[in-house]
C-alpha cells in the first residue's frame, strides 16, 4: 500500500531526504502521482543550496528554520537508521521509508545495473528497518581471508599488520555462514573480502555455495583489481545471478583494472568501479581515553558503524574492531562482539545478537579507534593520498587475550 494518495492531499511541505538517485526517482513517481515535492534534504550537497533534478537542496536545518515542523519526509537514502535520528533530533516529523513509494517489481529491468541495485538496496534496507519480527542483516562484511596483494599504509581493514596472514578453509567459511543463517532470518547483502578474496584458492568453491543459500539476496565481491580470476570463477559468479563487484580503482596499483571490466562485461557481472580520490587515517590501535559522549560523536560520524564483520566465527560490529581484535591489538570486549560459533541455542544467540549488536550508542573499542567519518563529516585537513604502500608489516603492541568488559 503506497502514500501517494495522502501525500497528494497533505499540507505539509514534502520533502524528499537524499538527492542521489533513489532520491531522484523517488520525485519522479511522486510528480506522476500528483504529489508536489518542495525540496531534497541533503546535508552534503545541500551546503551550497543549489539545485538537483530541477529541485532546490537544502540542508536539515535550513529547512526546519524554512518551514518548522510542517514537512513530511520521504527517505531514499540507504541508511535511514541515521537520517531517522537526525529527524527525530530536529523535531517531531512524519516520516515514510522506501518501501511505502515503490516495490521491488516496479524497479525496470531495462536501468543500468547499478541504479537498479540503489533501487533494491534501499527497498531491502528500508524493509529490515521496519520489521520487528524477524532478525535480518543488511549488509555483512565476510572475511575469507587475511591475505592481500596490497600493503597499502593506511588499510583500514588493517591488513598491514599482519605478520603470518592466512586463508580461512572452506570447510571452516562454510560452518560459519550455515551457523549464522540459522540465528538470522535473512542478509540483503554479504560481502566477500579480507584483505584481496581472489588470492584464496578456494574461491570459486566459496562463491558456489554462497549461491545456493537462499537465505542470501546479494552477493558482493570487494575488490583491488590486482588479481584476474580465471573464466571458471566468472562463470560460477555469473551463473548464480546475484553476485556483483566493487572494484576500487588503485590507478597504476590497479594493474588488471581493464581485462576484469572487460570480463565482467563478458560475462554479464554487474559492477561498481569506485576511483578513489583520498583516504582519511586508521591506522591505529591507540587508546584514546574520551569521555563516552566523545565516542558517541565518533560513532554517530562513522562512515562504517553498520558495517558488521564476520571473522573466524565472531560477529563483530565493524571491521575496525574484527580486525583489531583477531591481531590481539586491542582489549577483546566480550560485550562488542558474539561468537557464533560458542555452545549456544539459536534464541539464546539471537537474544545477545540483539543486546549487543543493535542500537547501540557506541562501542568500548570505539575508543580505541581514530575514527572513520562519513563523506559529510570529513574535513579537508584530515584527507591523505591514498593507497600508498608501506615497504614492510607494520608493528604494533600485541596485547594479552583478555577479555576486558
Amino acid at each position: 500500500m503506497f502514500v501517494y494518495d495522502a501525500l497528494a492531499k497533505e499540507r505539509r511541505s514534502v520533502v524528499i531526504f537524499g538527492a542521489g538517485f533513489v532520491g531522484a526517482y523517488i520525485a519522479q513517481r511522486c510528480m506522476a502521482e500528483g504529489v508536489s515535492v518542495a525540496a531534497f534534504c541533503d546535508n552534503v550537497l545541500g551546503r551550497d543550496g543549489g539545485m538537483e533534478h530541477g529541485l532546490p537542496v537544502r540542508t536539515l536545518s535550513a529547512l526546519v528554520e524554512e518551514y518548522g515542523e510542517d514537512i513530511v519526509f520521504l527517505i531514499s537514502v540507504r541508511d535511514i537508521d541515521t537520517v531517522v535520528q537526525q529527524i527525530a533530533a530536529a523535531g517531531a516529523f512524519s516520516w515514510h521509508p522506501v518501501t511505502l513509494l515503490y516495490d521491488l517489481a516496479d524497479i525496470a529491468a531495462a536501468l543500468p545495473f547499478m541504479e537498479r541495485q540503489k533501487l533494491e538496496a534501499a527497498y531491502y534496507v528500508h524493509k529490515h528497518y521496519c520489521d520487528s519480527e524477524h532478525l535480518t542483516l543488511n549488509t555483512l562484511d565476510f572475511v575469507i581471508t587475511e591475505r592481500c596483494s596490497l600493503r597499502c599504509r593506511e588499510c583500514s581493514n588493517l591488513m598491514q599488520f599482519y605478520d603470518k596472514p592466512q586463508n580461512f578453509s572452506l570447510s571452516a567459511l562454510k560452518q560459519q555462514i550455515t551457523r549464522l543463517l540459522s540465528v538470522y532470518d535473512e542478509v540483503y547483502e554479504l560481502r566477500l573480502l579480507g584483505g584481496e578474496p581472489f588470492v584464496h584458492p578456494e574461491m570459486k568453491e566459496i562463491i558456489g555455495f554462497l549461491n545456493g543459500e537462499n537465505a542470501i539476496k546479494r552477493l558482493c565481491i570487494y575488490t583491488n583489481a590486482t588479481i584476474l580470476p580465471g573464466d571458471d570463477i566468472f562463470a560460477v559468479m555469473a551463473k548464480g545471478g546475484k553476485t556483483w563487484f566493487s572494484v576500487s580503482d588503485y590507478h597504476e596499483l590497479s594493474r588488471n583494472l581493464a581485462p576484469m571490466t572487460e570480463k565482467l562485461e563478458a560475462f554479464g557481472i554487474g559492477y561498481e568501479l569506485k576511483p578513489v580520490d583520498y583516504w582519511t587515517r586508521c591506522a591505529s590501535f591507540e587508546k584514546h581515553n574520551r569521555t563516552p559522549l566523545e565516542n558517541k560523536r565518533i560513532f554517530y560520524e562513522c562512515c562504517a558503524k553498520d558495517l558488521l564483520t564476520l571473522l573466524n566465527g565472531r560477529l563483530y560490529p565493524c571491521p575496525f574492531i574484527a580486525n583489531a581484535m583477531n591481531l590481539q591489538g586491542i582489549p577483546a570486549a566480550q560485550c562488542d562482539y558474539v561468537d557464533l560459533m560458542a555452545d549456544k541455542g539459536v534464541e539464546e544467540l539471537r537474544k545477545e545478537l540483539r543486546a549487543k549488536l543493535k542500537n547501540r550508542s557506541c562501542y568500548v573499542s570505539c575508543d580505541y579507534c581514530i575514527g572513520r567519518p562519513a563523506v559529510a563529516f570529513v574535513r579537508e585537513e584530515d584527507k591523505i593520498a591514498p593507497h600508498e604502500q608501506a615497504k614492510t608489516v607494520l608493528t604494533y603492541q600485541r596485547m594479552e587475550v583478555k577479555a576486558d568488559g
